[in-house]
């Protein structure tokens, strides 16, 4: 190899390195025809601290992905300032403000799927409850009443659980996710079977005048409408999908029924000015639930449907009309 030849290669590949180390802010380059350019901030992400999550929760959670990561998930109770982690049967709430402090509710006798926080509702409970942990479990849905020691105002204090009599079962279905509406205090569930509920906790009296505790989860995507929109969509297209034995994977989708498990529900603020709740199913079906405030008692009715299979089959519509 000539020396020339060497030179060149060097010369690149010190250009390469000091490519590499230049930051690039592509966001710059971002225009529009009609808002112009786009401005940013130099520094739109700074690290500010970083605390470590206490020993104890960490090695319990390094304990279960050992046995079994999927018993384990975690997020953020913001209002509160607690991260919280899910081991299994176990809650650990940790101040991420004050690294340590921290607790563990672990009275659950199953496997928790799926956790929520929402403000209690007025004049329902002690004047310390000030929150709600709604835990679901494989077996049943509970609440947990949340506040802080010696009636403190602030976060800076530390919590304290309150045990409820507000609990149902989940009819053999798991629920994947939770959410609630800050403003309306509603909360809503979805489940691996495809269906979103509504559960709603109630202190009302019965028909001999004696006051009572109860909780109910209403399955909204069977109402009228909700049945009347998923008529029109049309079903997946599974020929040639595959590989392999066909023969064997008919056999399959014929004697096993399929489910399409409900895997997300975000609540938007304003869509057709209301608030609208959406679930996007593991199919990749779209369905959207307009907030209804006019009721005694509030019921959630679809507005619209959006899934992937019937934009297929629209794009084919010789296809359709042979089957």
């Amino acid at each position: 190899m000539s020396s020339i030849n060497v030179e060149s290669v060097s010369h690149a590949i010190a250009e390469s390195l000091e490519k590499d180390e230049q930051q690039w802010d592509y966001l710059s380059q971002l225009t529009s025809s009609q808002n112009g350019l786009y401005n940013y901030d130099a520094n739109r992400l700074t690290k500010v601290k970083e605390v470590s999550v206490p020993k104890a929760i960490s090695d319990s959670i390094h304990h279960q992905n050992v046995l079994d990561s999927r018993h384990c998930f975690g997020g953020f109770f913001e209002v509160i300032n607690r991260a919280y982690f899910v081991v299994h049967s176990s809650i650990f709430l940790w101040d991420y403000e004050n690294k340590e402090r921290w607790c563990c509710l672990n009275q659950f006798n199953d496997e928790i799927t799926a956790v929520c926080l929402v403000r209690a509702k007025a004049n329902m409970f002690i004047d310390k409850i000030r929150f709600l942990l709604i835990v679901a479990t494989k077996i049943e849905i509970m609440l947990i009443g949340i506040g802080f020691a010696n009636n403190s105002t602030t976060l800076d204090a530390e919590l304290e659980a309150f045990p409820t009599k507000y609990s149902t079962s989940t009819d053999n279905v798991s629920v994947n996710q939770i959410v609630a509406d800050c403003d309306t205090q509603r909360v809503f569930l979805c489940c691996d079977h495809g269906n979103v509920y509504e559960f709603e906790y109630f202190y009302k009296q019965n028909l001999f005048g004696q006051h009572c505790r109860t909780c109910v989860k209403s399955n909204i995507s069977d109402s009228f409408t909700s049945k009347l929109l998923k008529s029109f969509t049309f079903p997946e297209n599974n020929n040639g999908s595959g590989s392999g034995s066909g023969s064997n994977q008919q056999n399959t989708r014929s004697t096993v029924p399929k489910q399409n498990g409900i895997i997300d529900l975000v609540i938007h603020p304003d869509i057709f000015n209301t608030k609208c709740l959406f679930s996007l199913s593991a199919n990749g079906d779209i369905h959207g639930y307009v907030f209804c405030y006019h009721e005694a008692t509030p019921n959630t009715n679809t507005a619209a449907t959006v899934s992937p299979s019937s934009q297929r089959q629209q794009q084919q519509p010789q296809q359709a009309a042979a089957a």
